[in-house]
């Protein structure tokens, strides 16, 4: 699931969720503090009312994702989306094609524009690596030969990368982790959810206490890299631990939090 990159480009505001829920009561007081808030917050969400959380608004710029990943995405109907287009997009692919020479480039060439799935059999993967690179090396010929992109469209795999810009309120985000970090999850999109997740540990603890309940907190994990000395974060969960710089599984775990 590498170069899959996921930013929170917005600023959002819990006050506006507290606002709202302080109206439904009109329960505004100079003696509310920041914790009585967060707990009259916590408390609707157990009660399941939760049209108050809808005014806390997020934006996202997510980059490399799958087109199938993309499919289950914008299943979450109440959120705007932004997605790259295929058809003013695809001449970077018929431009970085000319450069592949050999094996490591085609698998290189491949990652570039498609997810690789994490296979447990190697041989799965060679067999996908390289039906894939035939299958764009195709659509690059049919272009030479004058066929237009939104007919080639029809013959890009669904691993293809997209990117987007993806709005949605706190209530939508809740569903969103709800359903997409369960362990029922496809693997991809249960990854993006962790990387949403991710954004919003560092931007605010307590949006982040809201979204996941105790019971279903990942240990996120500090790793370092002892092939190429990079650190990066990951979470227990995960099924392999690979760094996302050189892709080695010689990793070391540092910390747990």
């Amino acid at each position: 699931m590498d170069r899959i990159t996921v930013n929170l480009i917005n600023e959002p505001d819990l006050n506006l969720a507290i606002i709202g829920a302080r109206t439904c009561y009109d329960s505004f007081s100079p003696d509310n503090t920041k914790e009585k808030d967060l707990n009259l917050l916590h408390n609707l969400k157990k009660q399941n009312h939760e049209s108050i959380f809808e005014h806390t608004v997020f934006t996202f710029a997510i980059n490399g994702i799958s087109r199938l990943c993309l499919q289950e995405f914008t299943r979450h109907r109440i959120a705007s989306y932004s997605v790259q287009s295929t058809r003013y997009t695809l001449k970077k692919l018929f431009k970085k094609i000319e450069n592949v020479e050999n094996e490591i480039s085609i698998r290189d060439f491949v990652k570039h524009f498609c997810v690789i799935p994490e296979f447990e059999n190697t041989e799965l993967e060679f067999i996908y690596i390289k039906q894939t690179y035939e299958q764009l090396k195709t659509i690059e010929e049919l272009s030479r030969l004058g066929y237009k992109n939104d007919e080639l469209k029809y013959f890009l795999p669904e691993s293809f990368r997209t990117e987007l810009i993806w709005t949605i309120n706190l209530r939508s985000l809740m569903n969103f982790i709800k359903l997409r970090y369960s362990s029922k999850a496809h693997f991809e999109i249960r990854h993006l959810a962790q990387l949403v997740l991710d954004c919003i540990l560092e931007y605010d603890m307590e949006i982040y206490n809201l979204l996941i309940t105790q019971d279903d907190k990942i240990k996120k994990l500090l790793v370092y890299c002892i092939k190429c000395g990079k650190m990066f974060n990951t979470f227990e969960n995960v099924k392999e631990i690979r760094c996302p710089n050189c892709e080695s599984k010689e990793c070391e775990i540092l910390e747990r939090f």
